[in-house]
């Protein structure tokens, strides 16, 4: 339709100084159509150039090609060639008049390498001071707030704090820690619950004194250097824990602060496994699955062609399909939203980086999380965590509490963990942490941070030792020196902030210096670790340290740093932990009710919490149609179930029976069943009575099921119920298991 032609090529003239028209020469033969074509771009003044679309690199791949197809059902056209072809070929498909055009065009190409640096954004104070000034005033202001009645040394923490704001500022990182501040402050001014710290991050000073953390860094011996380091130049990283029922609300204010073009998620992909790919072309292919699991334990480790060729030359459909695997393995499959990042630019988004408009309330970038750090965007880590929803609802239901200034000597708490009670218990609520908090029997904080830094391979068998070093087995340290370092740890190697201190403290290294060189040794490289040796040994002996001790100190160095665990990490999730033991301990009405909020629809896990809170002394109510909602709540100290979790209500019947409810309560067992009678059913109703829900109206369970919404009343159209007896004690105990999954009432 050439006249549909003209109009378009008009438009797109109009559009742009420079104009091609492009030739692909795959579904039409370039001989038969050529000359037509080229007396319709001469007349019109238009220039060709060579189009050759490429879909695989080599012509024999093009088997593979049509197996990726077959996967993704597209029906794409096959039968042409998509290979990269070469000069020759592409010589032999075109006029020569293309090619000079390409050369042309060719011309008007410029390369420019753009240098990418840091794209941070700049933080706006409403102060008109630059954003060093307004962080160090923030940060003095949160110093002075920090150490208010304590005896703490301030001259100590200014030093501390002034020297992290100049590597900060160094580093070009001021505005970053503002931006931080600003949306943690932000949540939490909104009543939005953020994690006490995690990550290295939770060794900084102006992290704590600007409240993006809530635990004292210095007080646990924390390093700043293993989170910042003027040695190792890196992107700064704080992760900030977010309750994940308001994540989004956190985000949203962050893109209304900065604008929706410099605020967006990243995109990540989901990759093909042989083992997806192999299942995947056998149904296209509609291949026998009795070979599947055979050929899926063939292509699990490297694939013997030869042996697989000769195994299955009658079924060259699955050698088809190996071949397609291998070649496929790991190519995308699909796209998705990275869990928790963020990117955050200073220029307009585009400026930077490609974006998607993926339907959000913010775009989402097309590169990945590894090339934008790359290329200098920031990226920071919004956390949707569920425990601090949990966290939240529980506290919120407790007056005058407030969760970041809890005691840490609390003697109900660290019983209930020496009991391995931790039912609900983030980190700690497994079988292998039940077990070693049973062994240890944890008397105070440390213990509990050194636990969660422990149970991991590696210093996993240190365990035992730490056991019995805490309840008095007598160890001696390789040398004096030492025992400030590790007596917090009896004598054993548990973090990384250690090994860092043991190499400034015996061979004079920097923090900086010895962040490093703890890396380099973890990486167990052979060189690097024998140089490390050298090196250490001959700055200690300068330090008046023997060399045996030097050598089995960097021994032991090499042992540990493999799995050493961050310190910084370990304090802020034992805090974490240790908040929600003390809840357990101290409110256990409040933490059940929300804990079995949190797990609602499951009746199984209902039954299992309900039965553990039973055996902690709390009580339970059963549900009542004129008080019940749709979530456990606390009534004369007890728990009441509600209608959500009674079978066949669940929340949706639940929300119009407490509709109906607000209009005014239900005053009998008519009543309730004139006004429910138009979106309930006899279903509904005998799990409601089954339940014991309708014992309010002081009628037997058989009489007001015999009596139901088809009884004999309403047939008659009267008010009067026939009366039945009151079903035997095994019936009704069934019948309540049945309607909630446990008993309450009758057990």
């Amino acid at each position: 339709d050439k006249e549909k032609i003209n109009i378009e090529i008009s438009r797109l003239k109009s559009l742009t100084k420079y104009f091609y028209y492009g030739i692909m020469p795959t579904s039409f033969s370039y001989e038969i159509m050529g000359e037509e074509i080229n007396n319709y771009l001469a007349s019109n003044k238009l220039k060709a150039l060579p189009l050759a679309k490429t879909n695989y690199l080599l012509e024999s791949d093009k088997y593979v090609f049509e197996g990726l197809n077959m996967l993704s059902d597209k029906n794409l056209n096959t039968t042409d060639d998509y290979y990269l072809r070469t000069k020759e070929e592409l010589i032999n498909l075109f006029s020569e008049e293309v090619f000079a055009n390409f050369a042309e065009f060719n011309e008007l190409i410029k390369d420019d390498i753009y240098e990418f640096d840091n794209h941070l954004p700049r933080f706006k104070n409403k102060s008109n001071k630059s954003s060093k000034e307004y962080l160090i005033d923030l940060a003095n202001l949160g110093l002075n707030k920090r150490l208010l009645n304590t005896n703490k040394d301030k001259e100590k923490y200014q030093k501390r704090l002034n020297y992290e704001i100049s590597v900060i500022s160094d580093m070009g990182y001021i505005d970053y820690f503002l931006i931080v501040f600003e949306f943690v402050s932000y949540a939490k001014k909104h009543g939005i619950f953020v994690g006490p710290g995690r990550g290295s991050a939770a060794g900084s000073l102006v992290c704590y004194v600007l409240g993006i953390i809530d635990f004292d860094p210095l007080e646990y011996d924390l390093l700043f250097e293993r989170f910042l380091n003027v040695e190792r130049i890196t992107m700064p990283d704080i992760d900030v824990d977010i309750d994940a029922s308001r994540r989004d609300d956190v985000i949203k204010h962050v893109s209304e602060i900065y604008g929706k073009n410099h605020v967006a998620s990243i995109i990540s992909f989901t990759s093909y496994t042989k083992k997806v790919l192999i299942r995947d072309l056998f149904k296209a292919y509609k291949i026998d699955e009795k070979y599947l699991k055979t050929i899926e334990k063939y292509i699990e480790g490297e694939v013997d062609f030869s042996a697989l060729e000769k195994d299955y030359s009658s079924h060259p459909e699955i050698i088809n399909a190996v071949k397609i695997a291998i070649k496929l393995d790991s190519i995308p499959k699909n796209t998705s939203t990275h869990a928790s990042g963020i990117v955050l630019t200073d220029n307009e988004l585009t400026s930077s980086i490609p974006v998607t408009d993926n339907g959000s309330y913010i775009y989402q970038s097309q590169l990945e999380s590894v090339d934008l750090e790359q290329l200098g965007i920031l990226k920071i880590d919004f956390l949707s965590i569920s425990d601090l929803t949990l966290e939240s609802r529980i506290c919120n239901r407790i007056s005058n509490l407030d969760i970041r200034n809890i005691p840490l000597d609390d003697i109900n708490s660290y019983k209930l963990l020496s009991a391995g009670d931790t039912l609900g218990i983030p980190q700690f609520n497994s079988g292998s942490f039940v077990k070693y908090l049973r062994m240890l029997k944890p008397t105070c904080f440390e213990d509990i941070v050194a636990l969660q830094a422990l149970n991991r391979p590696g210093p996993l068998e240190y365990i035992p030792l730490y056991v019995e070093r805490k309840n008095g087995k007598k160890f001696n340290y390789l040398h004096p020196d030492l025992e400030p370092i590790l007596k917090y740890t009896y004598g054993i190697i548990v973090y990384q902030e250690q090994i860092m201190q043991i190499l400034r403290t015996f061979a004079s290294y920097s923090l900086g210096e010895a962040d490093v060189i703890r890396r380099n040794i973890a990486k167990k490289k052979k060189e690097a670790l024998e140089n490390g040796r050298i090196e250490f040994v001959k700055r200690a002996f300068k330090n008046g340290y023997s060399k045996d001790i030097s050598n089995k100190l960097y021994d032991d160095i090499s042992k540990f740093a493999e799995y050493g665990f961050n310190r910084s990490h370990s304090v802020g999730y034992g805090l974490f932990s240790y908040q929600f033991a003390y809840l357990k301990a101290n409110h256990k009405n409040e933490f059940y009710a929300e804990l079995l909020n949190s797990v609602i629809g499951n009746k199984d896990l209902i039954a299992s919490y309900i039965k553990e809170a039973s055996s902690h002394g709390v009580k339970f109510l059963s549900p009542n149609i004129n008080t019940s909602t749709n979530e456990f709540n606390i009534n004369d100290n007890q728990i009441i179930i509600p209608l959500s979790a009674i079978t066949s209500i669940g929340r949706q019947l639940g929300n119009k029976i407490i509709e109906e409810r607000n209009n005014s309560i239900f005053k009998d067992y008519q009543d309730f069943k004139a006004r429910t009678k138009s979106f309930l059913n006899d279903v509904n109703l005998e799990n409601l009575i089954n339940s014991c829900s309708l014992d309010l109206f002081n009628k037997t369970h058989q009489e007001m099921i015999n009596n139901g919404y088809d009884g004999i009343d309403y047939l008659f159209n009267s008010d009067e119920m026939i009366d039945f007896e009151e079903y035997d004690e095994l019936t009704l105990t069934s019948k309540e298991l049945e309607s909630l999954g446990f008993n309450l009432k009758y057990n």
